[in-house]
């Protein structure tokens, strides 16, 4: 991920938890130098990253509701940060966020990624809208259409 750049990674909901620390090394991540790992990170902690950082290129954020950020805020990091690509998680309901404050981000995105039983499913402003199968063994037991 850091080979774009430098990354901000905030964790507030994983937090470095061993579950986290497993994944980051099952991926090769945690040798990366150009990689920010902020934990316990609210919106004030993450706005002073951004700009105490410098030149970042992606901001990674887990997860827009466990840091209750609001539409506002989003609004805010976004005038702050025009030249960074963000990726917000989201907890949901069904293929859907959850909460208000997310749904409100999530139209004000370009582009939006469901995964839903291994598959990543793309609904972009500029197309492209093609499933990725994250884990093919897995997929093909819950979509048809992986087995084709």
């Amino acid at each position: 991920m850091s080979q774009f750049g430098k990354v901000i990674y905030a964790s507030a909901e994983q937090g470095d938890c061993n579950d986290m620390k497993q994944a980051w090394k099952r991926n090769g991540l945690l040798d990366m130098r150009n990689v920010y790992l902020g934990v316990e990170v609210d919106f004030s902690g993450l706005l002073e990253e951004v700009q105490k950082r410098g030149k970042r290129k992606l901001i990674i954020l887990d997860s827009i509701d466990y840091i209750n950020l609001t539409k506002e805020q989003y609004q805010e990091l976004h005038t702050i940060a025009k030249r960074y690509m963000m990726v917000f998680t989201s907890w949901s309901s069904g293929s859907s966020p959850k909460t208000q404050s997310a749904k409100d981000i999530e139209y004000m995105c370009n582009g939006k990624i469901r995964v839903e039983h291994y598959v990543a499913f793309g609904k972009m402003r500029s197309g492209g809208n093609v499933p990725y199968v994250i884990y093919e063994a897995r997929a093909k037991q819950k979509h048809s259409f992986v087995n084709r």
